[in-house]
């Protein structure tokens, strides 16, 4: 659900990013971003990442960009407390270009 896109013109792919409840339970109760990055034509450049996966949360609106000066992306979502239902923090990733995950921050 909610995926986003960013184009990296240094590489000519994107990396799309998207919500995802691998637990099966509420659509509503999305417990996970993972990311692809994508050749230019379409084509997939490897298999889905989790860019972020952590216990009693729910991952909400995905965003992503790119740094041309780094030549990596940026992640942004919200996240929520499923046992309180609260908004607990805005967090970020750092991926290279093939979509690895390079660094998580969580702010409380």
């Amino acid at each position: 659900m909610q995926p986003a896109v960013a184009y990296n013109a240094k590489e000519d792919n994107y990396l799309v990013v998207w919500m995802y409840n691998w637990s099966g339970t509420s659509i509503w109760n999305p417990n996970r971003i993972d990311g692809r990055t994508v050749k230019w034509d379409g084509s997939s450049m490897g298999s889905e990442r989790v860019i972020i996966s952590w216990p009693n949360r729910s991952f909400w609106t995905p965003r992503v960009t790119w740094n041309s000066f780094h030549n990596q992306y940026m992640v942004v979502w919200t996240a929520f407390d499923t046992t309180t239902g609260q908004p607990h923090n805005v967090a970020h990733a750092i991926l290279n270009v093939y979509g690895d995950t390079l660094l998580k921050k969580l702010s409380p």
